[in-house]
C-alpha cells in the first residue's frame, strides 16, 4: 500500500478539483451513518464498515481497502478489522491506515453510559488484556501504517455531534494504563490504582471526526489534532 501511495493516485478522466465535493459528501455520509445507527441500533461494526466501503468507492475510486480476515493458526494477528488507503490531504498522497472498528453508543441499555467502554478496548481481556490493541500497534509499525480506532456512534454524545471518529491507537492505549501512585517508604514497588470510569466523550475528544480528513478548513482550525499521537 505504501508503494501505491508513493506513486500517486490512479489517473482520472476529470481533472476538476475534488476537495469541496469529498468534504461535503463525507459529512453527508456521517449523517447517513447516524440515521442508520439510530434506526437499527443492533447493527454490528462489520455491517457499518461494509456500508462505508461501498459509499467510499461510490464517492471516489481512489479509496482502497482490504478487509483483514481472522488469522489462521500459527500466523500473527494484526489486531485490525481492515486496511484502508484514504486519498485525503492532496491528490498525490494517500494516508495508509490500519483500523480497528468499535461501536460505542450511550446510554448503554440497563446500565450507566460508561459501562463497558474500557472492557471493550481491553479485548479479549483475561490473561491477554489489550492483546488486540497491542497487536494493532505492533503490526502497523511493521507495515509503516498508522494504527487507529474508528469509533462508530449515533452522534448523540454531548459536544460530539458526529457518528464517525478516528482516534490514534496509542491515544486509546493511554486510557487503559493504570495510574501510578507515589512509592511509600519501605515499599518495593509503586502501587497502582484504577482509573476513573471511561466516558465516551473522553474517547471521542481524543480523536477527530472522520470527515474532517477531507476538509482543509477543518485542518486549519485544529492543527494540533492532526499531529497528536
Amino acid at each position: 500500500m505504501s508503494d501505491t501511495a508513493m506513486r500517486g493516485p490512479p489517473s482520472t478522466a476529470s481533472a476538476q478539483p475534488w476537495w469541496s465535493d469529498l468534504c461535503s459528501l463525507n459529512l453527508s455520509l456521517d449523517i447517513d451513518v447516524q440515521h442508520f445507527v439510530r434506526n437499527v441500533p443492533s447493527v454490528g461494526e462489520e455491517s457499518l464498515s461494509d456500508y462505508l466501503f461501498w459509499k467510499w468507492r461510490l464517492l471516489d475510486a481512489r479509496f482502497k481497502f482490504l478487509t483483514v480476515e481472522p488469522s489462521e493458526s500459527g500466523e500473527p494477528d494484526t489486531g485490525a478489522d481492515f486496511l484502508l488507503e484514504l486519498w485525503v490531504l492532496d491528490s498525490f498522497r494517500a494516508l495508509p491506515l490500519l483500523i480497528q472498528a468499535k461501536k460505542f453508543i450511550e446510554p448503554v441499555p440497563h446500565g450507566p453510559p460508561w459501562q463497558g467502554y474500557r472492557q471493550k478496548l481491553l479485548y479479549p481481556g483475561g490473561d491477554s488484556p489489550a492483546y488486540q490493541l497491542n497487536s494493532l500497534i505492533q503490526c502497523a509499525d511493521t507495515m509503516r501504517m498508522s494504527p487507529c480506532y474508528l469509533i462508530y456512534s449515533d452522534g448523540r454524545c454531548l459536544g460530539h455531534p458526529f457518528a464517525l471518529h478516528l482516534v490514534r491507537a496509542k491515544r486509546i492505549k493511554s486510557f487503559l494504563l493504570p495510574l501510578p501512585m507515589p512509592i511509600k517508604p519501605g515499599a518495593l514497588l509503586p502501587k497502582r490504582k484504577r482509573r476513573p470510569a471511561l466516558q465516551l466523550e473522553q474517547i471521542l475528544a481524543a480523536g477527530r471526526p472522520l470527515h474532517s480528513l477531507f476538509c482543509p478548513a477543518s485542518l486549519k482550525r485544529h492543527p494540533a489534532r492532526t499531529q497528536s499521537s
